[in-house]
């Protein structure tokens, strides 16, 4: 009797341990995603939204299975029917549900990417010319958020999930133009920055006056290339990249010899 007493006292201590967990699962699952720590790790650590959601909720999954396994265990075959084991499969079940619309997180990603207007770039011009504090910037015309394209897809599809055709291929498009993006970004951030520093020095802008026309000569050439033109894009790309790599290092050598220059005379007079 004592035996018996004691086993029925360490299965309800499990029965308990079980319903606890259970209950604080089922309480972190409704609170939702994006004010659990969970979304702010998958932000440091690169995954976007959606699938970090997806990771999120299958955890959820995964872990209402292993305690429906253990209540088996504990409670037996019949466990279901019982009375703890009803409320176990009540919150179990109310888990399922609510972290096991996965396909339909997918469905609702690609009909969001499909209606924006920026995930389709490959009619968009190349490059943009934007006002920023009375100041005419050249930019790439390319939302580095479009990464984020790509990496949904590739972390979607390796879990099993069906995204649309077309999403799919605007990401690996996306995936596509992002180096040269990148690129063209910096190089036209060097040459605006180099330009910056001899504006007010005559003397230098004259020595680099025909490399930077001759790259101002390029842009203008081709300003109206739009995304399609990515054979055209590397050559300009690369072009680019190294006239501006040129005039960036001739104008920083020109700065530190006009300076010796003015050391030197000032010393003289």
């Amino acid at each position: 009797q004592r035996i018996h007493l004691g086993i029925q006292e360490y299965q309800t201590s499990l029965v308990n341990e079980i319903r606890s967990n259970l209950t604080e699962l089922l309480n972190t699952l409704l609170e939702g995603y994006q004010i659990n720590t969970a979304s702010q790790m998958s932000k440091i650590k690169g995954i976007p939204d959606v699938s970090g959601k997806i990771i999120w909720l299958t955890q959820f999954e995964r872990k209402a299975k292993m305690y429906q396994k253990k209540a088996a265990i504990i409670l037996g075959d019949n466990w279901e029917n019982v009375n703890d084991g009803k409320e176990i499969k009540n919150l179990i079940d109310n888990i399922l549900k609510n972290s096991g619309n996965t396909s339909r997180l997918v469905d609702e990603f690609s009909r969001e990417t499909l209606n924006k207007e920026n995930s389709d770039i490959s009619n968009e011009k190349l490059m943009d010319i934007s006002k920023k504090q009375n100041k005419y910037e050249l930019k790439v015309n390319f939302d580095e958020k479009l990464i984020d394209l790509f990496k949904e897809v590739r972390l979607l599809t390796a879990k099993g999930l069906t995204v649309n055709g077309i999403v799919i291929n605007r990401s690996v498009e996306n995936k596509g133009n992002y180096p040269y993006a990148i690129a063209l970004q910096e190089s036209f951030r060097a040459f605006q920055n180099s330009c910056h520093k001899i504006k007010n020095d005559p003397r230098i802008e004259k020595l680099v006056a025909k490399q930077k026309k001759d790259i101002l000569a390029l842009i203008n050439e081709k300003y109206t290339f739009n995304w399609q033109n990515r054979p055209k894009i590397h050559e300009f790309t690369s072009n680019i990249c190294d006239k501006v790599a040129v005039f960036e290092e001739t104008v920083a050598d020109l700065i530190v010899k006009v300076e010796q220059i003015d050391t030197y005379l000032s010393q003289i007079i």
